[in-house]
């Protein structure tokens, strides 16, 4: 029952649009010190031998306090300092306690995470002395020449550790294989939802009272279809960028298989009587193309017309109701000879009420599905361990209609506003290294 397509009349498919999803990370400073208290105890508790025989041992003392300036984090680690000469000294331990500011810039260049750490200011809060023969002797100067030297050590461990952490190839590999899996499939398992990430960047940075805030801006491509196309892969970049908008875009193909719709329409209108007495017909056969922007189907009927005829649609989409309509009935013979009206009426009323209440269900139904996971989604889901998303969705309509290779393409273009908070950070999975 499918004509055979000419190629002149084949439409090419609508461009794959870009998605950018916006999307702010919170995480409570109760939460961030918590593991800023863990990575300096555990990066430095072991302690560290300088230059002139000095073991180094360090413990957080008070509350961390990090802020934030784009790209930069100053963090300021109140530290409990112990100083312990070598050999014959080394009872004679230096104890006081140091405020130290350290600024850490981060850069992306070529997908390489670029990182530098500077210890910018230090003030002791309460002043190292040392204990000989019951006299408590400042020695603040020879301290802070064993700081200075202390200096580059916890420095290099800092910024080695970050690289550690955010291993910009390991987080590609993650999320490509994140994405090799379906994000959402309908119950039947038929229809699925694939995305794949183009570029990862690092918004701008903020500090509030209550959290610290990371824009995470996420570029992808997103296709709904029966299997994962070949031509969705890229290959993750990252940079920085300087701005960040609040609100996202998401956008996604419907490449809807048109046999998806056909075998559903033919289960429930082949074999089928429509009409009464001489102006009845029953539907034997049934096939459906879609060119162009124009949805096709073919019956082949016996009753009050005997042969072939082609109806056929055109999918508008209805920005007011929202969904995507079938409009502009035309029906046609093979021979292109005259109907009577009695079987157009009938034909008519038959495509109305019945092909195009189903075909508009379907596809409708597959929309409706998708955007009610979304909110589901946004909705505080968790996304991962300890991290969980919230978001409204905004706004939504379809564009670029039309049919190409036997599926109906269309774009959902949506906007919404998301953000993610972190409830939990695993501080086992941070890896270290220790001095």
């Amino acid at each position: 029952m499918h004509p055979t397509e000419n190629p002149e009349n084949l439409a090419n498919p609508p461009l794959l649009p870009a998605s950018n999803l916006n999307l702010t990370v919170h995480i409570s400073r109760s939460e961030l010190n918590n593991t800023l208290n863990y990575l300096v105890n555990t990066l430095f508790n072991e302690g560290f031998n300088v230059d002139e025989g000095y073991q180094i041992h360090t413990a957080v003392s008070g509350l961390v306090d990090m802020q934030t300036l784009n790209n930069q984090i100053i963090t300021t680690l109140p530290l409990e300092v112990e100083i312990a000469p070598d050999g014959f000294f080394k009872n004679n331990k230096v104890k006081g306690i140091i405020s130290v500011q350290l600024t850490t810039q981060l850069e992306i260049f070529q997908n390489q995470l670029l990182n530098k750490t500077d210890l910018t200011s230090y003030q002791w809060i309460t002043k190292p002395k040392i204990n000989i023969l019951g006299l408590n002797i400042p020695i603040e100067p020879i301290a802070n020449i064993i700081i200075k030297k202390y200096k580059s050590s916890i420095c290099e461990t800092i910024d080695t550790s970050i690289r550690k952490n955010f291993d910009l190839n390991a987080i590609k590999k993650t999320a490509q294989q994140f994405f090799v899996k379906p994000l959402y499939s309908t119950p039947d398992n038929i229809i699925h939802v694939y995305a794949s990430p183009l570029e990862m960047a690092l918004g701008p940075m903020a500090m509030t009272p209550s959290d610290l805030r990371i824009p995470v801006i996420f570029y992808f491509e997103s296709v709904i279809a029966e299997s994962k196309p070949q031509d969705l892969f890229n290959d993750l970049s990252f940079s920085i960028r300087p701005f960040f908008d609040t609100s996202s875009t998401f956008m996604v193909q419907s490449r809807l298989p048109l046999p998806y719709i056909e075998q559903i329409l033919r289960e429930q209108i082949e074999n089928q009587k429509y009409g009464s007495g001489l102006t009845s017909i029953t539907v034997h056969k049934m096939g459906m193309t879609g060119i162009q922007k124009k949805l096709s189907i073919q019956l082949e009927v016996t009753g009050a017309y005997n042969g072939n005829m082609e109806l056929s649609f055109d999918p508008i989409y209805n920005k007011d109701k929202k969904k995507i309509q079938l409009e502009n009935f035309k029906l046609k013979t093979p021979g292109g000879g005259n109907i009577k009206n009695i079987i157009f009426s009938l034909m008519k009323g038959f495509a109305e009420n019945k092909l195009q209440k189903i075909i508009e269900e379907q596809i409708n139904a597959n929309l409706d599905d998708y955007l009610t996971n979304i909110q589901k989604v946004l909705s505080g889901t968790e996304v991962s361990t300890g991290i969980f998303l919230n978001g409204q969705l905004l706004e939504y309509e379809i564009k670029d209609i039309r049919f190409f290779n036997n599926r109906m393409y269309f774009n959902i273009a949506s906007k919404l506003i998301m953000h993610a908070d972190v409830r939990h950070i695993d501080n086992s999975k941070l890896i270290f290294n220790k001095l």
